[in-house]
């Protein structure tokens, strides 16, 4: 579960730094992460769960701003890494729990 955490908050923290730091500035025309809880950090953490864990997203909210490209490339870094931490970890609780049965 700490790996969970820590992949969820790393790609998070990006995507918070890019949607409140960087376009702070310009109005804020630009919102890479959902709005679930009115608080930005939580929201981005929120919003990674659910594009890796759940498989819920749209990308077309990606493809705006200056830094389209690497934000696109996050978008997708994320969606690999989390579900492949996921399924390992969903690999591992299932073979612990057959050792322990057999």
């Amino acid at each position: 579960m700490k790996m969970v955490l820590i992949v969820l908050c790393s790609y998070a923290s990006y995507f918070y730094v890019e949607n409140v730091i960087l376009h702070h500035e310009k109005s804020r025309k630009y919102h890479y992460i959902g709005e679930y809880f009115n608080n930005e950090v939580i929201d981005s953490v929120v919003s990674i769960y659910v594009i890796g864990a759940l498989g819920q997203f749209s990308d077309s909210r990606f493809r705006h701003g200056e830094t389209k490209k690497y934000i696109m490339l996050m978008f997708l870094f994320s969606c690999f890494v989390v579900t492949v931490v996921f399924m390992n970890m969903l690999i591992a609780i299932m073979s612990d729990t057959y050792a322990r049965v057999s």
